[in-house]
C-alpha cells in the first residue's frame, strides 16, 4: 500500500477571527484619519475663508483670535466686544466647558487694545473655579479699565457664583438675570480621606517628609488639630480678600454684607443680589448692550464676540478626552450633568456642592 498524506482541516473561526480583527483595526485607523482630517478642515476654513463674501457672520480674525458679528451693522464703525466667561475658571486655555484664564487676558487684552472697540462686555455663565485664576482675571479687568478707559459691563447669565461673582466685583455696572445663581461668597478647600477604607484593606502608607506639615491633607491619614487650624486660616485669609474685593468694587460696607447674609456663602437669585448692592440691575442682554452703549457714548454700535479660533483641542474635548494635562474636569457626553472633580489642596471659590458632588433640594422648595 501507498502511503497516503495526511493534511488536518483548516481552522476556519480562527482565520474569520483574523480577518474580523483585522477589519476592526483598520476601520479604528479610518475614524481617527476622519477626525483628524475633519479637524484641520475645521480650523482651516475658520481661519482662512473670506467670510464677508460668504456673508456670514465672522468677520476678521488677527492672532488667532477671531471676531463674530452678533448684532448690528457690520460696516458699523462703533464696536462693543463680548468675551464669554463659560464654564468652570482654571488657569491655561479654555476648552469646553473650561474658562481658561490665559484665554480670557488674551481677550481682555486684545478688546483694550484694539482701538475699533469702544467697550467690554463680560457674559459670565460661571460657578466659579480656581482662586488664582479668578484673582487673575479679576487684575486683568482693572488693569485694562485704568490703562484704557474702556467701560467694563458683565452680562450674568445662568451661574455668575463665587469666582464668577469675584471677577464681575470691578466692572462698571452688573446686569444679571432674573433668574442668574450669583453670590456664593466664599473659599472651599476639598479633600477626601481613605485612611479608615485602607485599615480595613490592611493597606499601609509609608511617608518621608522634611516637616510637619509637608504632607498637610493628606488622604491617607487624619488630619491633626494644628494642620486643621493653619488650613482654615489660609481659608478665612483668602476669604476676607474676597469680602475685601466685593465691599470696594460694590462700595458696600462690610457690616452691611454681613447683616444682609451675602457673604456666609449661599446662592442668591438676581433679584435678591439686587436688593442687596451685589449686582445694579436685573436685565437681559440688550440691557447689557444699552448700558455699555451708553457708558462708551456711543450709538447703534455693532456687537461683536471675540474668541480664539477653533483647535484640534476643541475637537477633542467633545470626545471626552483630556485636551490638556492640566486640567482635571470631568466632561460627559452620555446626558449626565458630571461636576468638576476638584484638585485635593487647591484652594477654589465655588459653591459648596462642587466640593461634594450633589445638589440637595428640601421637598417643597
Amino acid at each position: 500500500m501507498s502511503a497516503e498524506t495526511f493534511t488536518p482541516p483548516q481552522n476556519s473561526s480562527g482565520s474569520s477571527r483574523g480577518i474580523f480583527t483585522g477589519c476592526l483595526i483598520s476601520l479604528g485607523i479610518l475614524i481617527v484619519v476622519i477626525v483628524l482630517g475633519g479637524a484641520f478642515i475645521i480650523t482651516f476654513c475658520a481661519n482662512n475663508l473670506d467670510t464677508q463674501n460668504l456673508n456670514v457672520s465672522n468677520i476678521q480674525q488677527k492672532n488667532n483670535i477671531s471676531k463674530t458679528l452678533l448684532e448690528g451693522d457690520i460696516n458699523s464703525q462703533q464696536t462693543l466686544a463680548v468675551i464669554n466667561v463659560d464654564g468652570v475658571i482654571t488657569s491655561g486655555n479654555s476648552t469646553h466647558g473650561v474658562a481658561g484664564s490665559d484665554s480670557i487676558v488674551r481677550l481682555l487684552n486684545y478688546a483694550a487694545n484694539d482701538s475699533s472697540i469702544s467697550g467690554i462686555i463680560l457674559r459670565v455663565n460661571s460657578p466659579g473655579g480656581e482662586v488664582t485664576a479668578s484673582d487673575i482675571i479679576y487684575d486683568t479687568i482693572i488693569r485694562i479699565k485704568e490703562q484704557s478707559k474702556k467701560p467694563v459691563v458683565v452680562m450674568m447669565e445662568t451661574l455668575a457664583a463665587s469666582g464668577g461673582y469675584y471677577i464681575s466685583c470691578p466692572a462698571d455696572w452688573i446686569v444679571a438675570n432674573p433668574t442668574t445663581w450669583t453670590g456664593s461668597i466664599g473659599v472651599i478647600i476639598a479633600g477626601i480621606n481613605f485612611e479608615e477604607g485602607m485599615n480595613k484593606l490592611g493597606i499601609r502608607n509609608q511617608v518621608f517628609t522634611s516637616g510637619p506639615f509637608k504632607d498637610m491633607l493628606s488622604s491617607t491619614r487624619s488630619m491633626r488639630p494644628d494642620e486643621r487650624e493653619y488650613i482654615q486660616h489660609m481659608v478665612d485669609s483668602t476669604y476676607d480678600r474676597f469680602v475685601s474685593i466685593v465691599s470696594t468694587g460694590r462700595n458696600i460696607d462690610r457690616k452691611k454684607l454681613e447683616e444682609s447674609h451675602a457673604i456666609d456663602g449661599r446662592i442668591i437669585s438676581g433679584i435678591d443680589a439686587q436688593k442687596i448692592g451685589l449686582i445694579n440691575q436685573v436685565g437681559y442682554f440688550r440691557d447689557a448692550v444699552a448700558k455699555a452703549s451708553e457708558l462708551a457714548e456711543v450709538n447703534n454700535p455693532r456687537i461683536i464676540l471675540l474668541s480664539e479660533s477653533l483647535g484640534i483641542e476643541d475637537l477633542f474635548s467633545f470626545l471626552n478626552v483630556q485636551a490638556q494635562e492640566n486640567k482635571n474636569v470631568s466632561i460627559s457626553l452620555g446626558g449626565q450633568n458630571v461636576l468638576p472633580q476638584l484638585k485635593p489642596g487647591i484652594p477654589y471659590m465655588l459653591p459648596s456642592y462642587y466640593a461634594t458632588g450633589t445638589i440637595h433640594v428640601k421637598e417643597g422648595q
